[in-house]
């Protein structure tokens, strides 16, 4: 019965074994060029502006904050594709809203369109904004529409420390789309966000995110 070349097994052995180590080294190099880990979020702007109640009570006046994110896609290769972008607002306690505690936060409607699709080393920015409406709204007392009250606490104040919560959900593409990866879901808590009226928005002090 004729041996088996050991030569020729062994060889085809060392290509396999060689072969899976540079996939290996592919796939590793892919997955930490195309993470989240590589998108720094920061809030550049966030506004107060004084607006009617949708009710048209006299003298019952609401407020609409408005925020601007920058996101900077730092990596070298990968382009972003953000399938879905949720943004909430809070106060310092970020209770649920419906919560009677001082404590709550509050989504926002993003004016940037989605999805959208962002270059390696680019920074984009996306828009979002929310209404609120003071005590006398009837829509307010019925939880149509959040209470302004629950949000920004003393009005008297013209600077409110709160927090932004930025939820996505992302797809990262080398350039040329030829490789993508799964969906990533994103969390970053931006604290120390100091809503300005839109008058003195030159004061405002950027604030960076954290991913938890």
């Amino acid at each position: 019965m004729a041996r088996r070349p050991v030569r020729n097994c062994k060889c085809y052995t060392l290509s396999v074994l060689a072969a899976s180590l540079a996939a290996a080294a592919i796939i590793s190099v892919v997955s930490v060029e195309m993470s989240p880990a590589h998108i720094f979020f920061s809030i550049t702007q966030a506004t107060t502006t004084p607006r009617n109640d949708t009710s048209g009570a006299g003298g019952a006046t609401g407020m609409e904050l408005s925020i601007t994110l920058a996101a900077n896609n730092t990596s070298r290769r990968a382009s972003v594709l953000y399938r879905s972008i949720y943004i909430a607002i809070c106060n310092k306690t970020g209770r649920p809203l419906h919560v009677s505690e001082a404590g709550a936060c509050i989504g926002t409607v993003v004016a940037t369109p989605l999805p959208l699709r962002q270059k390696p080393r680019i920074t984009g920015r996306i828009h979002a904004a929310v209404a609120l409406e003071g005590a006398s709204s009837p829509w307010a007392s019925l939880g149509v529409v959040p209470r302004l009250q629950d949000i920004l606490g003393d009005r008297s104040s013209s600077h409110h420390n709160l927090s932004v919560k930025v939820t996505a959900l992302v797809m990262f593409k080398t350039i040329g789309g030829v490789l993508g990866t799964r969906l990533h879901d994103i969390n970053v808590t931006c604290t120390g966000v100091t809503f300005v009226s839109q008058a003195n928005q030159s004061s405002f002090v950027p604030s960076f995110c954290y991913y938890p």
